[in-house]
Protein backbone atom coordinates (compact mmCIF):
# COMPACT_ATOMS: atom_id res chain seq x y z
CA UNK A 1 0.00 0.00 0.00
CA UNK A 2 1.53 3.77 -0.90
CA UNK A 3 1.26 6.71 1.30
CA UNK A 4 -1.36 7.89 -1.27
CA UNK A 5 -3.79 4.98 -0.78
CA UNK A 6 -3.24 5.27 2.90
CA UNK A 7 -3.91 9.00 2.99
CA UNK A 8 -6.69 8.57 0.74
CA UNK A 9 -8.54 5.66 3.28
CA UNK A 10 -8.13 7.61 6.33
CA UNK A 11 -9.95 10.53 3.97
CA UNK A 12 -12.47 8.23 2.97
CA UNK A 13 -13.24 7.30 6.76
CA UNK A 14 -13.53 11.42 7.64
CA UNK A 15 -15.74 11.84 5.04
CA UNK A 16 -18.23 8.80 6.40
CA UNK A 17 -17.84 10.61 9.84
CA UNK A 18 -15.53 7.75 11.58
CA UNK A 19 -12.93 10.18 13.39
CA UNK A 20 -12.29 7.39 15.55
CA UNK A 21 -11.26 4.93 12.85
CA UNK A 22 -9.53 7.63 11.13
CA UNK A 23 -7.58 8.47 13.64
CA UNK A 24 -6.36 5.11 14.96
CA UNK A 25 -5.45 4.63 11.01
CA UNK A 26 -3.65 8.53 11.53
CA UNK A 27 -1.89 6.96 14.65
CA UNK A 28 -0.37 3.53 12.63
CA UNK A 29 0.46 5.22 10.05
CA UNK A 30 2.87 7.61 12.10
CA UNK A 31 3.66 4.91 15.38
CA UNK A 32 7.70 5.85 14.52
CA UNK A 33 7.13 9.49 13.44
CA UNK A 34 7.75 12.63 15.13
CA UNK A 35 4.41 13.91 14.31
CA UNK A 36 2.55 10.83 16.22
CA UNK A 37 2.54 13.71 19.15
CA UNK A 38 -0.04 15.73 16.83
CA UNK A 39 -1.82 12.88 16.06
CA UNK A 40 -2.37 11.83 19.70
CA UNK A 41 -3.50 15.77 20.41
CA UNK A 42 -6.10 15.46 17.67
CA UNK A 43 -7.15 12.07 19.45
CA UNK A 44 -7.01 13.72 22.91
CA UNK A 45 -9.29 16.00 21.14
CA UNK A 46 -11.74 13.78 19.68
CA UNK A 47 -12.08 11.67 23.14
CA UNK A 48 -12.34 15.33 25.15
CA UNK A 49 -15.50 16.22 22.86
CA UNK A 50 -17.19 12.70 22.82
CA UNK A 51 -16.78 12.57 26.41
CA UNK A 52 -18.74 16.80 26.62
CA UNK A 53 -21.01 15.30 24.02
CA UNK A 54 -22.34 12.86 26.31
CA UNK A 55 -22.27 14.32 29.63
CA UNK A 56 -24.44 17.20 27.62
CA UNK A 57 -21.24 20.15 28.65
CA UNK A 58 -20.92 21.09 24.97
CA UNK A 59 -23.44 22.42 22.80
CA UNK A 60 -24.19 21.00 19.46
CA UNK A 61 -22.78 24.16 17.35
CA UNK A 62 -19.17 23.55 19.61
CA UNK A 63 -18.94 19.82 19.52
CA UNK A 64 -19.13 20.49 15.53
CA UNK A 65 -16.62 23.17 15.14
CA UNK A 66 -14.26 21.02 17.33
CA UNK A 67 -14.80 18.20 15.22
CA UNK A 68 -14.45 19.85 11.70
CA UNK A 69 -11.52 21.18 13.17
CA UNK A 70 -10.05 17.88 14.15
CA UNK A 71 -11.14 16.58 10.91
CA UNK A 72 -9.14 19.57 9.21
CA UNK A 73 -6.45 19.01 11.50
CA UNK A 74 -5.99 15.42 10.00
CA UNK A 75 -6.19 16.62 6.47
CA UNK A 76 -3.54 19.42 6.81
CA UNK A 77 -1.14 16.98 9.20
CA UNK A 78 -1.45 14.51 6.30
CA UNK A 79 -1.21 16.98 3.66
CA UNK A 80 2.23 18.42 5.51
CA UNK A 81 3.53 14.86 5.76
CA UNK A 82 3.02 14.06 1.59
CA UNK A 83 4.77 17.16 1.04
CA UNK A 84 7.56 16.17 2.62
CA UNK A 85 7.61 12.85 1.76
CA UNK A 86 7.69 14.37 -1.90
CA UNK A 87 10.45 16.70 -1.45
CA UNK A 88 12.52 13.81 0.61
CA UNK A 89 13.47 10.84 -1.61
CA UNK A 90 14.88 8.98 1.28
CA UNK A 91 11.51 9.50 3.13
CA UNK A 92 9.01 8.79 0.58
CA UNK A 93 10.87 5.44 -0.22
CA UNK A 94 11.04 4.79 3.89
CA UNK A 95 7.07 5.13 4.18
CA UNK A 96 6.24 3.04 1.40
CA UNK A 97 8.71 0.51 2.75
CA UNK A 98 6.74 0.84 6.16
CA UNK A 99 3.43 0.80 4.25
CA UNK A 100 4.02 -2.66 2.12
CA UNK A 101 3.18 -5.60 3.48
CA UNK A 102 6.79 -6.74 3.43
CA UNK A 103 7.60 -3.94 6.50
CA UNK A 104 4.77 -4.17 8.54
CA UNK A 105 5.70 -8.31 9.54
CA UNK A 106 9.02 -9.41 10.54
CA UNK A 107 10.12 -13.16 10.97
CA UNK A 108 13.23 -14.45 11.93
CA UNK A 109 13.95 -17.84 12.63
CA UNK A 110 11.01 -19.53 12.55
CA UNK A 111 9.29 -22.06 10.94
CA UNK A 112 6.00 -23.25 10.10
CA UNK A 113 5.00 -19.25 9.43
CA UNK A 114 1.84 -17.80 8.14
CA UNK A 115 1.22 -14.82 7.98
CA UNK A 116 -1.34 -12.23 6.88
CA UNK A 117 -3.98 -15.14 6.38
CA UNK A 118 -7.67 -15.37 7.12
CA UNK A 119 -6.95 -19.50 8.05
CA UNK A 120 -9.38 -19.99 10.66
CA UNK A 121 -9.46 -23.45 12.68
CA UNK A 122 -11.37 -24.95 15.44
CA UNK A 123 -11.07 -27.91 17.80
CA UNK A 124 -7.42 -28.95 18.48
CA UNK A 125 -4.59 -27.95 16.55
CA UNK A 126 -1.16 -28.21 16.77
CA UNK A 127 0.93 -25.83 14.61
CA UNK A 128 4.97 -26.37 14.78
CA UNK A 129 7.33 -29.66 14.23
CA UNK A 130 8.26 -32.09 16.26
CA UNK A 131 11.56 -30.95 17.63
CA UNK A 132 9.65 -27.98 19.14
CA UNK A 133 7.28 -29.54 21.69
CA UNK A 134 8.43 -29.71 24.83
CA UNK A 135 8.00 -33.48 27.09
CA UNK A 136 7.95 -33.28 30.64
CA UNK A 137 10.09 -35.55 32.44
Amino acid sequence: MTFKDYSERIGNLIRKDDLKAAIRELNQLLKDSPQLNEAIIQSARYNEVMKQIRTGSISFEEAKLTKNQIRLGILNLLAEIEEQANSNETLHSEMEKALSPEGSISIRNSENVVAGSDIQAGGDVIIGSSKNQNKAG
